[in-house]
């Protein structure tokens, strides 16, 4: 099952305002090991494909020291908002922030040196086709460099999530997103295949891989995958289901949290 796109947009918007203090200083970590192996060169023009708000952008940005031309796009307006806030507070002049799809990237032909994407290609229903879009509007020389949540991501957070979702049949929408989530994670072969397909050679692709220990709240009110199913239950049936998550998962906790796997994907390439 492939993610809405309607939905994703619903659930970004809704976590916009507390993203930054919820998850920004993971994400700029998974930030600092994607431009790890990056040469940004001097004064580069680059785009952040599905930016959020502007954490990886700003990170970008420092690491050329300001230095280029910085774009980033993203489907959620209210993330947007922030990112422009931000910039505006930073004083950094030289990054626009624009509404799109990453799927159909509203930009000429070659106009990039470097293009990112971090924690985000997950949640593209085509990851094939945003992968072609990326190639596109690289010039020839230009770098790929992308992080997201792929294989195992999770697992046992989402076999939690599918008993809860089973037992409330009444709430299709609520079992659908559980099963997206489930689905979007890719594997390494998957990677690279889709990097080729795309067009992009001299491809680097590897996986991080380690287990992680979280407090039931953090796991159903801050990771962005919560989003993604909170926004199809009502109202008034929220509060019991996330009771409902939060006593499965306490009791499948340890003395140090729940225990659940965390795994990504880093993935470069060059267009010809």
């Amino acid at each position: 099952m492939e993610p809405d796109k309607r939905r994703m947009e619903r659930a970004y918007d809704a976590q916009a305002p507390g993203y930054d203090d919820a998850v920004g200083r993971g994400i700029r970590a998974l930030m600092r090991q994607l431009l790890g192996d990056l040469d940004v060169g001097e004064a580069p023009v680059a785009l952040d494909v599905a930016c959020g708000t502007g954490i990886s952008t700003f990170a970008l940005i420092e690491k050329t020291g300001g230095k280029g031309e910085f774009h980033g796009v993203d489907i959620s307006e209210g993330m947007l908002e922030v990112a422009r806030r931000s910039a505006e507070a930073r004083g950094i002049k030289n990054v626009r922030f624009a509404k799109g799809d990453a799927e159909n990237l509203d930009y000429p032909d070659a106009t990039f040196d470097i293009v990112i994407s971090n924690m985000s290609l997950q949640f593209f229903p085509d990851k094939q086709r945003a992968l072609s879009e990326m190639h596109r509007v690289l010039k020839p020389g230009g770098r790929l460099a992308i992080l997201f949540g792929a294989g195992p991501m999770f697992q046992e957070v989402w076999e939690v999530l599918e008993v809860v979702a089973a037992g409330r049949p009444e709430h299709p929408g609520f079992t659908a997103s559980v099963e997206e989530i489930k689905a979007m994670h890719i594997n390494l072969d998957d990677t690279e295949a889709l990097m080729e397909g795309a067009g992009f050679e001299r491809l680097h692709v590897y996986a991080r891989h380690r287990l992680t220990y979280s407090e039931p709240e953090f796991i159903i009110h801050d990771i962005p995958y919560a989003g993604c199913w909170k926004i199809t239950l009502p109202e008034d049936v929220l509060p019991e289901v996330v009771d409902e998550i939060t006593e499965r998962l306490t009791e499948k906790g340890t003395g140090k949290g729940f225990r659940a796997t965390w795994y990504v994907i880093l993935a470069y390439g060059t267009k010809p």
